[in-house]
């Protein structure tokens, strides 16, 4: 284990202190900076377990401080915290994530708020992904790095160390919020382009709801990108134009393979010279007098050496570009290709402002709803339930518009459906004890009950009353009654009587 990790791995709050300090020796800092991180990182501290536990992480809190803690020390030089008295305050509250950030110059200015911080720290560290389209390129980028900042500040945005409070009016984008939280739940893990985006998509979601996720999501981006940066839509369109261009290219397939043919019969001839001159002495002389009566006085090859070294380096490339040419000759090669604009077409529709946002937006919805009926599917241990349990609950809560998701009607009968089938399972591997003979029932319940803001699921403890004709189901967290539900009957009811018990199974 290196120096490095050995802190970590021990590492706790009193410790900061001094690391911070060795830290801060180095940085362009002002005064009250380290006091301030230091608070912050309480507040991370008193908040990560819950926070891990709602959003069903696997990162332990020591990996998410050590994150924050090696960022400040390797890409953070200076660091400025404005207070509501300074002139840059205003203009700074006007920016959505109320900070700015220069990762070239390792720079943050921040309004003096610790959540604004804590998104410009991670902000240094954006990704940069290695999509191929350059369309794709910008507006995936900020959407999934935008996502992940928003994400990552909720750690003290949304969780105090006591309770579990959405703060709406503070997600610097609720779209961006809620569309990085689908990708996260359908996959954790990383990738690095679109085609590795796809992949595991697929892996998830059906393989015609994945391309259709990956659709939407593109739009989406381009839409957003778009809302923030409106002097970009002249060059997508521009890119929308080469592109229809090359289509137009590629659907002639006579004229277009016709073309590469040519090109690669070009470059086979120059080959062939040039290995002519690298076998003969004479050959050689003969093109290097003849390629310096072209070239003006100033550029001039000084010698057959150079000259030599010049066409060796000229023969790579050709053969290097063969290569290419030979493989846009193959069937599966123009296929792709024609593929990849169609697609990219497909994309850049959304510039005729003709698809509204939010309809997209809820499209996606449906196919990430279906996207976790095929991961309940994949589950099989009382880990991966649980884990599936807790997502759904979490989405339920996102904002989406002025609302949160389990109160978006259109989403309604989907969700309700991906919640049965995770219930249903659950009471077949005996980790939920059922409240009703009546699956129906039994679900309409249990969804009520898991329609709440309790932290550890696995607390919830139930108590039912007959009282005044009625039944009254108290529901608790630990000994605190969380919330109250009257009804007048539950056909098929086998849950106890007047004595609490849990509803997950220990």
């Amino acid at each position: 284990m290196t120096k490095k990790e050995d802190i970590f791995e021990k590492l706790n709050i009193k410790d900061y202190n001094n690391y911070l300090e060795e830290i801060l020796e180095t940085k362009e800092f002002s005064s009250d900076t380290k006091n301030f991180l230091l608070s912050m990182l309480y507040k991370i501290e008193a908040a990560y377990s819950d926070f891990s536990l709602v959003k069903n992480l696997n990162k332990t809190q020591n990996d998410f401080v050590e994150e924050i803690i090696e960022t400040l020390k390797n890409n953070c030089q200076r660091l400025e915290l404005v207070k509501p008295l300074d002139e840059k305050y205003e203009k700074l509250l006007k920016n959505p994530e109320k900070c700015i950030v220069n990762k070239e110059k390792k720079e943050i200015i921040s309004i003096y708020n610790e959540q604004a911080l804590l998104y410009a720290i991670f902000k240094l560290t954006d990704k940069e992904y290695k999509f191929k389209n350059s369309i794709l390129k910008c507006v995936l980028e900020e959407l999934l790095n935008t996502g992940k900042n928003i994400s990552k500040k909720e750690v003290i945005r949304d969780f105090d160390g006591w309770a579990w409070n959405i703060e709406k009016n503070q997600i610097e984008s609720i779209e961006h919020n809620l569309v990085f939280q689908n990708i996260q739940m359908l996959y954790s893990g990383d990738f690095e382009d679109e085609e590795q985006l796809k992949e595991i998509l697929s892996k998830t979601c059906k393989k015609e709801d994945a391309q259709v996720f990956f659709i939407l999501l593109c739009k989406i981006a381009v839409r957003l990108y778009l809302n923030k940066h409106k002097n970009q839509k002249e060059k997508f369109e521009t890119e929308r134009k080469e592109n229809e261009n090359k289509l137009r290219e590629l659907e002639d397939k006579t004229n277009y393979f016709k073309k590469i043919i040519s090109k690669k019969n070009n470059l086979e001839k120059r080959l062939k010279m040039i290995d002519s001159c690298l076998i003969d002495i004479n050959i050689l002389k003969k093109e290097f007098i003849k390629a310096n009566k072209t070239l003006p006085e100033e550029k001039k090859i000084l010698s057959i050496s150079n000259f030599e070294d010049r066409i060796q380096e000229e023969k790579k490339q050709i053969v290097c570009d063969i290569q290419k040419l030979s493989e846009k000759l193959l069937p599966q090669t123009y296929t792709k290709e024609r593929n990849q604009i169609i697609e990219i077409l497909e994309i850049l529709e959304v510039l005729d402002d003709k698809e509204d946002l939010y309809e997209n937006i809820l499209l996606l919805q449906e196919k990430f709803i279906k996207g976790m009926q095929e991961k309940i599917k994949q589950a099989q241990t009382r880990k991966d339930v649980m884990s599936i349990i807790y997502q759904l609950r979490y989405y339920k809560y996102l904002p989406y518009k002025d609302v949160q998701i389990k109160d978006v009607k259109e989403l309604r009968k989907l969700i309700y459906k991906v919640e049965e089938m995770i219930y249903n399972m659950a009471y077949k591997m005996n980790i939920i004890n059922p409240i009703s003979i009546n699956e129906k029932v039994n679900n309409d319940v249990v969804r009520k009950i898991l329609d709440t803001n309790i932290i550890e699921l696995e607390n919830i403890e139930l108590l039912f009353k007959a009282e005044n004709y009625q039944i009254t189901l108290q529901i608790f967290d630990e000994e605190n009654i969380e919330k109250i539900i009257e009804y007048n009957t539950i056909e098929g009811l086998i849950a106890r009587m007047n004595k609490k018990f849990r509803l997950f199974v220990k």
